[in-house]
């Protein structure tokens, strides 16, 4: 019976993940950005990737939520050692992506990221980098990437998280966009495959974020 309540959870979060994003894609036009809105979504990702991906790994494995924790490579061991791989994956994606840029010429203007740092403050410059990179690494990185590198490998592994990654933001509404987003992700998921801790895409997800918001705040 728990096996089957936490597939209804993850069932759940996954409909609403993608139907949201797919639903934020096609009527973006009409979504006015404000604190609230932003406040809003931050809290709708802890419920919909934080505490799915939480409540599955405690129900399926019936295991208390600490335990469940450590399933999602929530650990105190070599924290220095984690924070330094998500540095090095930071800096790796951005001088791979800068080189694409480079190269190809590629138009990087975000305008839902434009219209986000519009409507934040110094708080939310630090909430909202920090919300993301929690809850969509808890999902993505330490839920569904290290569950599958389990049984397939992280080639594969690594493949499947970042499409479902990239896949999420579809909001962006562009293809430029998702493919940086799914290269993203096979650094982060990198990351968490050389550390087998968390903390490390959280990082670089978080110094991303927070380091492009910074950086729009300025020029928008």
């Amino acid at each position: 019976m728990k096996k089957f309540v936490a597939y209804i959870i993850l069932l759940m979060a996954a409909i609403f993940i993608y139907g949201n994003s797919v639903l934020s894609l096609l009527i973006k036009s009409q979504i006015e950005v404000n604190s609230f809105v932003l406040l809003s979504s931050a809290l709708l990702s802890f419920m919909t990737m934080f505490l799915p991906a939480l409540l599955f790994m405690s129900l399926y494995y019936d295991i208390s939520l600490s335990e469940a924790f450590k399933r999602l490579y929530f650990r105190k061991e070599n924290i220095s050692i984690a924070i330094l791989y998500g540095v090095i994956a930071l800096i790796s994606f951005i001088m791979i992506a800068s080189l694409l840029v480079y190269l190809l010429h590629i138009n990087t203007t975000n305008t839902l990221a434009e219209e986000i740092v519009k409507n934040i403050d110094y708080f939310l410059l630090f909430l909202l980098p920090a919300t993301a990179a929690i809850t969509e690494e808890t999902f993505f990185r330490g839920f569904i990437h290290m569950q599958i590198e389990k049984k397939h490998g992280f080639v594969i592994a690594a493949i499947i998280s970042s499409f479902l990654f990239s896949m999420a933001h579809l909001a962006y509404g562009s293809s430029i966009e998702l493919i940086m987003t799914f290269i993203f992700g096979i650094f982060l998921a990198a990351s968490i495959h050389l550390s087998k801790n968390i903390l490390s895409p959280i990082i670089a997800h978080f110094l991303y974020d927070f380091m492009a918001f910074l950086a729009l705040m300025h020029l928008v």
